[in-house]
Order: structure tokens, then sequence, then C-alpha cells
């Protein structure tokens, strides 16, 4: 299983994630970005806006304490540390970008 997030262009609809990577993660990397503080099934429908700030302290909690969230991968090797910053970080620099888009989350 894994999920998908797009940030859709509150204008034209267009993804704002897909020009600067993939929009697909394992979900073997939800407890970890979830622990930071970005449930990213919850943000399913919210402007980005809305997620914005909690993306941030995510994003600033997982850099923070590497050595931590690096216990939190899963064991079957699908996903680590590195591919959760930076999918957050994608998808928090896609909603920079446009405040007022919406977000499409499917698990």
């Amino acid at each position: 299983m894994s999920y998908d997030v797009y940030v859709n262009c509150h204008t034209c609809g267009s993804d704002l994630i897909r020009p600067s990577g993939c929009n697909n993660m394992t979900s073997n990397l939800s407890k970890m970005w979830t622990e930071a503080g970005a449930p990213l099934r919850d943000f399913k429908g919210k402007q980005a806006l809305e997620v914005l700030p909690l993306l941030q302290q995510a994003v600033d909690r997982l850099k923070d304490d590497p050595f931590y969230y690096r216990t939190l991968e899963p064991d079957n090797g699908w996903g680590n540390y590195d591919n959760c910053v930076e999918f957050l970080e994608r998808i928090l620099a896609a909603c920079a970008r446009d405040p007022l888009a919406r977000l499409v989350v499917s698990h």
C-alpha cells in the first residue's frame, strides 16, 4: 500500500508536486510522518494554508532528531528516513507555492 498526495492549484487544478518529484510514497513511512506531526491522511481535502505549519513543523522535527526517526524505518526496507523527509519537503514546497491549493490524499 502507498499514499498518493497531490496539491492541486486553486486556479488551474494542475498538480504542483509532480514537476519536482513523485506523488507516491509507501505507507510503511506513515508512522514516521505522523509521529513527526504530519498525519497525511488527515490532510485530504484541506487547503495548503491549513497544513503548511504542520508540514513545516514535521520537517523540522525530522531534521532535528534523525537518529530517533531512523529507528522508525520499516524492517522490510520499503522506505526510509531520507525518503520521508524528501516526500514531506516536496509536499511542503508545493503548498508554499499556492496556499489556496487543495490537497488530495489517497491511501
